[in-house]
C-alpha cells in the first residue's frame, strides 16, 4: 500500500481502472509521463503491483527513435532483470540490422521479442537474472542468473522472440478464458507427469 501510495503521490493524475479494497490495489495506468524528467519515480522505482506507466520517446524517425530508447532504457531505467519489445514483422523489416543492433545493446538479463519476458524463466534452459555489471553497493536486479541448463559460462543474456500474433491464445495472455484450469493442470504434471495429462493440458490451452 505505502508503494503505490508513492506513486499516486507522485502522479495524482493516476487512472484507477477498477476499485480498490481493502485487499487489494486496483490496477492503475499513468500515462504521458514525462520523457525528460529522468527522476521521475516511474523511472526509478519498481511498483511491484498493478501499475502500467507509459511515456513517449520523440525522434525524426525510426531509427533515431530506436537508438535513443535504447539509451533511455539502459541509461534512465532502473533494474536491467527483464525488457518486452514489441515489433511487427514489417517494422523489423523496416528497420533491418538496426533493430539487431538495438537486441544486442539492451542491457537486459532476459529480453521477449513479441513474448512475455519471463518465459525465459519458464523454459529454464535459458537463463534468467540481471544483466552482468552489478556490484553489492549498487545490487539493482542483482548478480548472477539461475536456470540455463546449456551451463554456458558467463551468459550476458537471453533472447526469447515469437511471433506477432499467435494460435493458439497463450495461457498467461490475461484475455484467456481457461488459463485457470491450465494452471491447475500444469501443477497436476508437475507433481506426477504423464502423457495423458500433457494431452490434458493442451485441451485446455486451445479452449482459450
Amino acid at each position: 500500500d505505502k508503494k503505490y501510495g508513492s506513486f499516486l503521490e507522485a502522479h495524482p493524475e493516476a487512472n484507477k481502472l477498477v476499485e480498490g479494497t481493502e485487499e487489494s490495489i486496483p490496477w492503475t495506468t499513468i500515462f504521458d509521463v514525462d520523457f525528460e524528467k529522468k527522476d521521475d519515480i516511474v523511472f526509478q522505482q519498481e511498483a511491484w503491483c498493478g501499475l502500467l506507466a507509459e511515456t513517449a520517446v520523440p525522434a525524426h524517425n525510426e531509427k533515431e527513435w530506436l537508438r535513443k530508447v535504447v539509451d533511455f532504457c539502459n541509461d534512465d531505467l532502473w533494474g536491467t532483470l527483464s525488457c518486452t519489445v514489441l515489433a511487427h514483422p514489417k517494422t523489423a523489416q523496416v528497420l533491418g540490422p538496426a533493430f539487431e543492433e538495438a537486441l544486442q545493446n539492451l542491457r537486459y538479463g532476459s529480453i521477449g521479442v513479441n513474448h512475455w519476458a519471463a518465459l525465459s524463466y519458464a523454459f529454464v534452459y535459458t537463463t534468467w537474472g540481471a544483466y552482468p555489471g552489478h556490484t553489492l553497493e549498487d545490487i539493482q536486479s542483482g548478480i548472477g542468473a539461475v536456470h540455463n541448463a546449456l551451463m554456458i559460462q558467463k551468459p550476458e543474456k537471453s533472447i526469447v522472440r515469437g511471433p506477432f500474433t499467435m494460435f493458439p491464445k497463450p495461457p498467461w495472455f490475461v484475455t484467456h478464458k481457461n488459463a485457470h484450469n491450465v494452471g491447475r493442470k500444469l501443477v497436476a504434471f508437475e507433481f506426477k507427469p504423464s502423457l495423458w495429462k500433457l494431452f490434458g493440458i493442451l485441451f485446455s490451452a486451445l479452449r482459450g
